[in-house]
């Protein structure tokens, strides 16, 4: 098999290390709760426009109205923060050593992505990393996926045989769709998308009560998590999901049911 995984918020904490960074800057602004939940508002989990958000921090925050300084300043702030979920470099490792071949496929700049892949100490442990801007095209166009299984010297390989991992419904899960004259069940498709997306097909905006604090982002309980192959769901994972959700799990431990449970899930279906 074949597992080629997003980076932000599905191997590494993005959005809770921005908000983590966002909260001090407001703080040190001297800024309000308010301030603070439409910049994350605007954020998206980090799937909203970098412009907006920068425009967002100069107007809230009072900083000089410098856009691309302002974006400079975000995104050092991120990788001060940026650490991999639990359990993230066991998974990848207990994969490879399975004889799976893994990588790193994410949209963004190459340095701020292989600046959080170095923070987070993961390029050891994966065979491949390929970032957006450095081949020209990004998920959900399945081309990027198409040059990581060619890094990982996979291009002949059955689609089926290969799963897309990702937080994002409208990039992840959209680039592991069949396009074209593939079908779902034929050699030239994905053979399945192993997920966690929000409800809708649009990346979850934040809807908080604009008089009290945010609620960490640590904790989604509006987020539905589900694993699929192909138009069925591995058994059990979305409910063991849910109930961590129902609790309010740190996301940490929320992500540690979910491989735990997707590794379960492989070996009984013996795939590792």
């Amino acid at each position: 098999m074949i597992w080629l995984f997003d980076l932000d918020n599905t191997l590494v904490g993005r959005a809770e290390a921005f908000e983590a960074w966002a909260s001090g800057a407001v703080a040190a602004a001297g800024a309000s709760a308010d301030d603070l939940a439409t910049i994350l508002e605007v954020d998206e989990g980090g799937h909203g426009s970098k412009e907006a958000l920068a425009r967002a921090l100069i107007d809230r925050l009072g900083w000089d109205a410098d856009v691309p300084a302002a974006i400079r300043r975000f995104r050092e702030g991120i990788l001060d923060r940026v650490r991999p979920y639990d359990g993230v470099v066991g998974m990848l490792d207990a994969l490879r050593g399975a004889g799976h071949r893994v990588a790193v496929v994410t949209n963004g700049t190459s340095a701020q992505q292989r600046g959080k892949i170095a923070r987070c100490g993961l390029g050891d442990h994966v065979d491949a990393v390929v970032v957006s801007e450095e081949e020209g095209v990004a998920k959900p166009d399945p081309r990027l996926l198409e040059i990581a299984l060619d890094r990982l010297g996979a291009t002949d390989v059955d689609r089926r045989q290969v799963w897309m991992v990702g937080d994002a419904g409208h990039a992840d899960v959209a680039a592991g769709e069949p396009r074209g004259r593939g079908r779902r069940g034929s050699p030239t498709a994905f053979r399945g998308t192993a997920r966690t997306v929000p409800t809708s097909s649009r990346p979850p905006r934040a809807r908080r009560s604009r008089s009290r604090p945010p609620r960490p982002a640590s904790s989604w309980p509006d987020v539905e998590h589900a694993i699929c192959r192909g138009n069925r769901t591995l058994p059990a994972t979305d409910r063991v999901l849910e109930g961590c959700l129902r609790r309010h799990s740190p996301l940490g431990s929320l992500v540690k049911a979910f491989t735990n449970r997707l590794w379960s899930d492989l070996r009984r279906r013996g795939l590792l």
